[in-house]
């Protein structure tokens, strides 16, 4: 596949972005005149980074000290019981983990879940609270 071209691999659009005002600015400004990236195309995550390349824009690694994804390519079910997909390297540059040490303690995303996944995730940490552990929430 072409998108294993790329030198610095392509950020899986699934699981979304962040992207930095820099960034921003120089797709804006630099992508246009001439045209260095594709406006429209069938992977827009590869053609993202496709054209991050082109820019000189690295993409950075957004693990967190334990080497833990915070963008997550599956659900959670996934990462946590059934183990990743066939091709789970081409989609998470990081090393594959399976069970409650797949996951960092601060995740953004998880692509595939469904609305009623959603609604079941929104419950569970939101309006349940076990008993017998401390509830506060630290930082460190």
């Amino acid at each position: 596949m072409e998108a294993t071209l790329l030198l610095q691999g392509f950020p899986s659009g699934g699981a979304g972005y962040v992207i930095s005002k820099e960034t921003l600015r120089r797709l804006a400004l630099r992508s246009k005149d001439p045209p260095m990236c594709k406006e429209d195309g069938y992977m827009e995550d590869v053609e993202l980074g496709r054209c991050l390349e082109k820019l000189g824009v690295p993409i950075l690694n957004s693990t967190g000290s334990r080497g833990r994804s915070r963008f997550h390519p599956y659900t959670p079910m996934h990462h946590v019981v059934k183990g990743p997909g066939k091709n789970y390297e081409y989609w998470d540059a990081n090393i594959v983990r399976v069970g409650p040490d797949a996951i960092n303690k601060f995740p953004i995303s998880f692509h595939y879940i469904k609305p009623d996944e959603m609604k079941l995730l929104h419950f569970f940490l939101y309006n349940i609270r076990p008993y017998g552990i401390n509830h506060k929430f630290s930082t460190t």
